[in-house]
């Protein structure tokens, strides 16, 4: 009974705590379930008190069953009742910051960029698709560099900044990778600023703190490497990886990025550096987020953009309403953007008239160009429902099935780096409308 009462007097004491600072009730109570969970320090605890005869063995025997008792108990019922989607989605509507890249004025803000990088084969291209951004002046770029470290066996993911790590090796992996990246912050042609950190955790709880991260540093787009780089990847790895991916894509409050590395890319030095780069505009909100991250590239003198608007005849008849709302989004920024670059000899704009997607697929694999990058929307709201029998075919439902092609060893040969753009809000119909949820049960069969 004694025990009992310990417990609900913590329960109600922790719950009025929190309530007096303006906690709400049902986060209140989950916060005290969470304060009454013991670990491994209470057992030494309990086991120093037996040996010290303060406790007899039936009183170690009782506490310890109720301690495990309670943390069976109460570690599911956080698990089903927490939801940090529910959070971010909450906080996001107190701070809007920017969601998407289409949100943020013209070239008049400083852009926010989080890339997650693996191991040392992802930092050259990453390196180049920030130089590609464009930093000016007028419109710094603020890079969140995260090395993700696979731990398992930890009660919460740890986020180190680099700098603290002052016991690091200067021969390590770890302090070359990020050496890189200073390097390049200091030679850039443009104002980049690099915070680096070190996230500890396992793969299957690290998009949580990924997401407050870039929540807390309002950042419109986040970059996260493809799980397959032609092998260079633990095979163990591979399958984490991709659940992290599927994660952050799934519950992210800002746009994300997938980068599909293959190892290729242009030469970046102080005195010469280009940049080619082709997106396929098909149309959506994804297509969008893509069109409108290639308008900022554009900005920059050494970029060349080549841009593939693929028109399905058949929504050339109309539509629903929200399918005319989204022809008129598409139809707007397509304007801006050819009236911002008009005249402009480094771009070259295609509108190519198709009746299904598989004509769609045609007319893309007939691409021809030495590009850099091939830069796409995950979701495709023209290419739904009715072309069901190709989804079946998507080997890699997290790049959408245009990204899984162009990912594919049968475009190029696989010799293109490709960047899948996913917006945050999900679209309301479309192959993959459920999102990436529903894939993940069978990434580790």
């Amino acid at each position: 009974s004694i025990i009992v009462v310990s417990y609900v007097s913590k329960i109600v004491a922790v719950v009025a705590a929190a309530m007096w600072c303006k906690i709400g009730f049902k986060n209140s109570l989950k916060l005290s379930i969470a304060m009454s969970i013991k670990g491994i320090i209470d057992v030494l605890i309990y086991s120093r008190w037996r040996a010290t005869k303060l406790v007899d063995e039936q009183a170690f025997t009782q506490i310890v069953l109720s301690m495990l008792g309670v943390t069976l108990v109460a570690t599911p019922l956080l698990q089903l009742s927490y939801n940090p989607k529910i959070r971010l989605r909450s906080a996001s509507t107190k701070h809007p910051g920017f969601k998407s890249i289409q949100s943020m004025p013209t070239n008049s803000e400083t852009f926010r960029i989080l890339c997650c990088f693996h191991n040392q084969e992802s930092i050259h291209n990453l390196i180049n698709l920030l130089e590609a951004s464009y930093p000016t002046q007028a419109s710094p770029i603020i890079t969140y560099m995260v090395h993700t470290v696979e731990l398992m066996g930890r009660a919460a993911p740890l986020l180190i900044p680099y700098k603290r790590l002052e016991h690091t090796n200067a021969s390590s992996s770890i302090h070359q990778m990020m050496r890189a990246f200073e390097n390049y912050s200091e030679n850039s042609r443009g104002p980049v600023t690099i915070h680096a950190y070190n996230m500890i955790a396992s793969y299957k709880s690290m998009h949580d703190t990924i997401l407050r991260l870039a929540h807390d540093k309002v950042v419109p787009l986040i970059i996260l490497p493809f799980h397959d780089h032609r092998g260079t990847v633990d095979h163990n790895l591979i399958a984490p990886i991709r659940q992290f991916n599927i994660n952050v894509q799934t519950n992210s409050p800002c746009t994300v990025g997938i980068l599909v590395d293959r190892g290729l890319s242009c030469q970046l030095s102080s005195t010469y550096y280009s940049f080619n780069v082709v997106v396929i505009f098909i149309g959506g909100a994804d297509d969008r987020e893509a069109l409108a991250y290639a308008a900022r590239m554009f900005g920059n003198p050494d970029v060349r953009m080549t841009v593939l608007r693929i028109i399905l005849r058949s929504k050339l008849e109309g539509g629903n309403q929200e399918e005319e709302i989204e022809a008129k989004l598409d139809q707007s920024l397509i304007y801006e953007f050819k009236l911002a670059n008009t005249g402009d000899e480094c771009l070259n704009w295609h509108d190519i008239e198709v009746d299904d997607s598989a004509q769609a697929m045609s007319a893309i694999k007939k691409l021809q160009g030495n590009y850099d990058l091939v830069m796409v929307g995950r979701r495709h709201m023209e290419m739904s429902l009715r072309d069901e029998e190709m989804v079946e075919f998507v080997e890699h439902p997290e790049l959408g099935m245009i990204g899984d092609m162009l990912a594919s060893s049968d475009f190029w040969d696989g010799m293109v780096n490709v960047l899948v753009m996913q917006e945050s809000r999900g679209l309301g119909y479309g192959a993959f409308r459920s999102d990436s949820a529903r894939f993940s049960e069978n990434i580790y069969e």
